[in-house]
């Protein structure tokens, strides 16, 4: 296989290290300035998130291509001018890749350049060549292939690409500079990073910092937004008469099952009743004259007392506090015997789950206090962590290449025949 062409930090063209995190269920991105003329302990290290419309900062995974190869992100993927019975809509279709030919591939190429192409849009800073971008990856993406693979499909989506790290060591580096973290970390701390597709883990202690050990399993929140669509939807016949009719929208259904689980998790006071309304509203435009009247009022109507009602109906129906507690118990199991976690680090816009702290809390034998989160900010983890650890990258790679520029020119000086030396003296 041909060697990647990625980027190499220069630093009379680059003033920019922009940080992309292509997750399942939403994206990120944020950068940094490259600060090539200051000392390590000089640099300020600011980190600002790309806002992608007005001040939303999070981009739902999602993307509608109409026939004529124009492609809508996001929640604009599912306006109602977008949709058409002729258009292909998806979401949360981000997965391993295996072939860069191949359909779910070439979409997330599709979707990786549209992404791009709106961060330079919307970031007057970022121009054509003046910076360099490091993606993340699941940390289950073990395989060489596999990561060289995503590094081409983001390379022919356009993407001035520096680097490829995983996601749970972008979210440890950007753990690592919080000061309630820190303190932890010293000892022996963990990046809990969960996301819509993976639930990752990354354990560090600064007494060995070569140990660093990451690892990740199948078990992301998208798994309740699968469960709500299964086990209610598909066995609801009005649902089960319209997606047979229109498969194009189980995608669209999906995203609006997903926009009403984040609802219910969003909420501030979680003891009030949770109402949950799935309707065919805004597939309207997907159907044909007759059907417009015979599906006008299908909607699935959800009520609970409290949010932790909501959560015991799907550990009935799912079991997926029990998958999150057989996942920490496997990481545990593989990697932590004999080793001391101190604290641990919520990170991942799952983490918002009004259930995942006590329950990590209770698996690693910690206090409240030692259990933190990006709280508000969780979806934004890992992309400020790419941004900040691809301008360590970025700068040591430079560093390296003029140290290794001198050292040769040093050698030429120190063993250059004596003649010669003599005659440029004369000159």
């Amino acid at each position: 296989m041909s060697k990647i062409p990625l980027v190499k930090p220069d630093k009379s063209r680059h003033e920019y290290v922009v940080g992309i995190d292509f997750g399942h269920g939403e994206t990120s991105a944020a950068y940094c300035k490259l600060e090539w003329d200051k000392d390590a302990g000089q640099r300020e290290s600011a980190v600002s998130d790309i806002e992608f419309a007005g001040s939303l900062r999070v981009l739902p995974s999602a993307i509608s291509i109409t026939l004529d190869g124009r492609e809508h992100i996001g929640s604009d993927a599912f306006r109602l001018d977008s949709m058409t019975s002729n258009t292909k809509t998806r979401v949360c279709f981000k997965q391993c890749p295996e072939d860069i030919k191949g359909e779910p591939e070439q979409l997330m190429i599709a979707y990786m350049r549209a992404v791009y192409a709106k961060i330079l849009e919307k970031t007057d800073k970022l121009k054509k060549g003046n910076h360099i971008v490091y993606i993340a990856r699941p940390s289950g993406w073990k395989d060489d292939e596999v990561k060289d693979l995503y590094k081409r499909m983001a390379i022919a989506a356009d993407i001035p690409l520096g680097g490829l790290t995983s996601e749970s060591r972008a979210a440890i580096f950007y753990a690592m500079n919080k000061d309630e973290f820190r303190k932890n970390i010293s000892r022996g701390g963990i990046v809990f990073d969960l996301g819509s597709s993976t639930l990752d883990f990354t354990y560090l202690t600064l007494d060995d910092p070569s140990s660093i050990i990451d690892d990740g399993e199948p078990c992301g929140a998208s798994l309740i937004e699968q469960t709500i669509f299964e086990q209610l939807l598909l066995k609801d016949d009005r649902f089960s008469d319209f997606l047979k009719k229109y498969p194009a929208c189980k995608d669209a259904l999906l995203f609006k099952v997903r926009e009403e689980k984040e609802a219910v998790y969003n909420r501030i006071d979680m003891d009030t009743s949770v109402r949950v309304k799935i309707d065919l509203e805004q597939l309207s435009s997907y159907l044909e004259e007759k059907d417009a009247a015979k599906y006008e009022d299908v909607a699935l109507k959800l009520k609970f007392s409290s949010v932790n009602a909501f959560n015991d109906w799907l550990e009935q129906t799912c079991h997926y506090k029990t998958r999150i507690k057989e996942a920490i118990k496997n990481f545990q199991t593989k990697h932590l015997r004999g080793k001391e976690v101190y604290g641990v680090y919520l990170a991942g816009g799952a983490t918002r789950m009004n259930f995942l702290k006590p329950l990590v809390a209770e698996m690693f034998q910690l206090s409240d206090e030692q259990v933190k989160s990006g709280g508000a900010d969780s979806s934004l983890v890992v992309s400020r962590g790419i941004a900040l650890l691809g301008t360590v990258d970025a700068i040591v790679d430079v560093l390296r290449k003029d140290l290794e520029k001198e050292r040769v020119e040093l050698q030429y000086m120190i063993f250059r025949k004596p003649d010669t030396i003599r005659n440029e003296k004369k000159s």
